[in-house]
């Protein structure tokens, strides 16, 4: 293959692993940690990939990705949490097993996909708004003051159109309700509660997560810059074992690219 044989040919590379599947191909050059010097090293590996990249077939739809890979951004290990359970309790079986994670050794903390952020939908009433003589925007402001007063948050988004106000960080939703918009005198008020209705839920999927056709959430496990990998990744997959009995009829554990297989396999072929 034209880019292996270039990345031959590049002084600090140790180990060149390729892999193959239908419309992709990924190959990974394990460095020499010792080399001098780290930049020139990407460079070289970019040059390579370049010159190679002139005899690839010319239907390749994008040109070679060179991408730098190191343990403290790539997670160790992946937690899917799967079910055809209701998002709620999903949601809470997430929460519950990474608040755990924290305390196994070696993890530095896990970032989560296919858990959408709760928000507070505001559903304006035109109606009421004209009666009363209120704008939109005078909603909109009393909500962002109290917000940021009471919780440090903001307005996640607007929308003119259907009169839908957006809210993240409150710590009580229903207090919203309670925010006074106007006042005019003492015990004559003008609160949220009077011209809308106030529901909470969830903002928009920016990633919607399913495993084997089903609704999931992701935890990808990072571990600590002074841990090792392997010792990590086993240590989370003994917590894991240990939560299955603690969730909730109906939602399965899965462990997902565990990085520590694929090191202990590179190990094996040196």
């Amino acid at each position: 293959m034209p880019i292996e044989e270039e990345l031959l040919k590049v002084e600090g590379i140790e180990k060149i692993f390729s892999s193959s599947m239908d419309g992709m191909s990924v190959i990974t050059a394990r460095l020499d940690i010792n080399y001098h010097d780290k930049t020139l090293l990407l460079s070289d590996i970019q040059k390579a990939v370049d010159r190679a990249y002139t005899r690839l077939p010319q239907d390749l739809l994008d040109k070679p990705l060179v991408e730098e890979q190191s343990t403290q951004k790539t997670p160790v290990i992946e937690i899917h949490l799967v079910g055809n359970v209701s998002e709620e309790i999903l949601r809470a079986s997430a929460r519950k097993v990474a608040e755990g994670l924290r305390e196994v050794e070696g993890v530095s903390g896990e970032h989560r996909i296919g858990y959408r952020r709760s928000e507070v939908k505001v559903f304006l009433s035109p109606e009421k708004l004209t009666q009363l003589g209120i704008s939109i925007d005078e909603v909109r402001k009393a909500i962002v003051s109290r917000n940021v007063r009471d919780s440090g948050g903001s307005l996640s988004s607007f929308n003119a159109e259907k009169k839908v106000i957006s809210v993240g960080q409150f710590q009580q939703p229903k207090d919203i309700e309670s925010v006074i918009i106007r006042a005019y005198e003492p015990g004559n008020v003008v609160r949220v509660s009077d011209v809308a209705s106030v529901i909470s839920g969830y903002g928009d999927w920016e990633v919607e997560s399913r495993t084997d056709g089903r609704r999931s959430i992701i935890l990808q496990v990072h571990k600590k810059p002074t841990s090792d990998e392997l010792h990590t990744a086993s240590n989370v997959r003994n917590y894991i074992e240990q939560m299955r009995a603690q969730m909730p009829a109906g939602i399965e554990l899965i462990e997902v690219n565990d990085i520590s297989r694929l090191t202990i396999q590179m190990l094996d072929v040196l």
